[in-house]
Order: C-alpha cells, then structure tokens, then sequence
C-alpha cells in the first residue's frame, strides 16, 4: 500500500513539473516580460509574444532608455538542447543565438559566449 501511494506522489509531482517537453511549451513559457538579474545601473527587460520580441534597456542612473525589436524562434540543437534565436529588425542578417540552460514559468537562465544570465519573469 505505501509502495503504490509513493509510485502515485512522484507520479503526480512529475505531471506538475515545470520542464518543457517540445518547442510549443518553451514558447508558452517564454510568453510575457523578463527582467534581467544584475549588479549594473541598468534594467533590461524583453517581451516575448508570438514570435515577436522587444527588448528595453533603461539606465537608471541617466534615464535613457532604448528599445529594439524582432522575431524569435525556439529550436533545438544537435545536442537536444533548447536554443532561442533572436533577429533583430535593424539587423536581421545578424541573428544572436541563446541556449537555454534552464527555464520554468518564472525564471529562464539563458547561456551564450561562455557567459550566463538569469531572467525573472515580471
């Protein structure tokens, strides 16, 4: 009787997990407004919805702000891994690719060129 009740707990916990299965529920995820965790002046924030993003800086200290936006799309790599690619509308030859390290409905870790950054969603 234990046996079965602790099969059906991991079970459920399992059903409840936060992990995307396909690009469709990285997508989902990604939907809304993230701000990004740092130690500068700076506050930088990207809306992703559809397949459109748009990304703001915004320097605290002098107040300037500046916007850019483009299409996204989430795929994986040779590895299996989920990539986001970015293309930016000034700059659409010059995609930025992004590998996902992790990402639930609240926080996405996000890895390129040996440097990691950690985004919260709003």
């Amino acid at each position: 009787m234990i046996a079965m009740i602790m099969t059906i707990g991991i079970a459920l916990m399992s059903c409840g997990s936060d992990e995307p299965k396909s690009n469709n529920d990285v997508d989902k995820m990604l939907i809304g407004t993230w701000l990004l965790e740092n130690d500068s002046n700076n506050i930088l924030t990207i809306y992703f919805r559809g397949s459109r993003f748009t990304l703001t800086l915004l320097d605290a200290v002098d107040g300037y702000t500046d916007t850019v936006s483009g299409s996204y799309s989430v795929a994986k790599d040779g590895n299996g891994d989920y990539v986001i690619t970015l293309r930016f509308d000034n700059e659409p030859d010059d995609p930025s690719t992004f590998h996902i390290d992790e990402i639930t409905s609240k926080k996405m870790v996000l890895y390129t060129n040996g440097v990691a950054t950690t985004w919260h969603k709003r």
